[in-house]
């Protein structure tokens, strides 16, 4: 919103927002915490950290859609749950138990307003028989400013 003299304006739409909706599970550290800088716009570059990462080592996941729980205890990861469809995925590595994801967004004002969730599936080998458990699950909604 801006204001001058008697005169406002204001620009109405979706708020850029980027969210945890779900917890993860936990390994040899506390669930991975997927933590913004700051919300996703278009024209930008949207960053999360990840804290507490074993291995400073991730894979981030991307999906269109958040799902119902699904267990992946049959996969070997006893009380972890997936809840980001998997329509893409990337490698994210860091130091010291971190590491940064960078997604730009093209500057397209179609975007405003689309959703999108993210997850990581992280390296632990001392949790479990795979030797991975998943962060917190986050929701973004792409904004203009």
């Amino acid at each position: 919103i801006a204001a001058e003299w008697a005169q406002s304006a204001a620009r109405v739409g979706p708020t850029s927002t980027y969210v945890s909706f779900a917890n993860g599970c936990a390994g040899t550290l506390p669930a991975t915490r997927l933590v913004p800088r700051g919300t996703p716009r278009i024209g930008g570059v949207l960053e999360v950290t990840l804290f507490d990462l074993p291995q400073s080592i991730a894979i981030m996941v991307l999906g269109w859609a958040s799902t119902t729980p699904i267990s992946l205890t049959p996969l070997g990861l006893p009380n972890c749950f997936a809840r980001v469809g998997l329509d893409a995925s990337y490698l994210v590595s860091g130091q010291n138990g971190q590491a940064k994801s960078q997604l730009p967004i093209p500057s397209d004002p179609n975007l405003v307003g689309l959703r999108f969730f993210n997850q990581a599936l992280v390296f632990d080998p001392a949790a479990n028989t795979l030797g991975a458990v998943v962060s917190d699950a986050a929701e973004g909604i792409v904004g203009h400013w």
